[in-house]
């Protein structure tokens, strides 16, 4: 089962049973009964805010997964994505591009592999009619292996 499915029943689980308690202690209230009305708003209120949190979860997971995917089609589109670049993008540190750059690749929001320096290599990029290496989309000039010239 995935986590953000797992918060999403928690969360809504925990939340319809707070707005039911809800609608008791209304009920409590209507017929008098001052016991029930208290006890049904306890159970409401304390219900309620696990409910709350665990919402909060699921938004953040989706967050999570929007920021994931981004990356990875960013990745994908370029053929190859090096941490500094992500980095630049971002305004975030090399390392933290390329955990993220990890993480989309084993997650599997991006499709290809990282080389040993870390730099995202698409399994569609394009080659350099050179060498084979494969380069970014967006490249001019040279090839970054061989030196031959790539377009543009």
């Amino acid at each position: 089962m995935r986590e953000r499915d797992l918060y999403a029943g928690l969360a809504g689980g925990t939340l319809a049973i707070a707005v039911g308690s809800a609608g008791l202690a209304g009920t409590g209230a209507v017929l008098g009964d001052l016991l029930a009305t208290a006890a049904a708003a306890m159970c409401a209120a304390l219900l309620a805010i696990p409910g709350l949190l665990f919402l909060r979860r699921v938004r953040q997971i989706q967050a999570r997964e929007a920021a994931l995917a981004y990356v990875g089609g960013v990745g994908v589109r370029r053929g190859v994505l090096r941490p500094a670049e992500l980095a630049e993008e971002f305004d975030i540190s090399s390392q933290d591009a390329a955990k993220i750059l990890r993480k989309a690749v084993l997650e599997g929001y991006a499709d290809g592999d990282l080389d040993d320096r870390g730099t995202f290599i698409a399994g569609m990029a394009p080659r350099c009619p050179s060498c084979g290496t494969r380069v970014s989309r967006e490249m001019r000039g040279a090839c970054p292996a061989c030196g031959a010239r790539t377009g543009g």
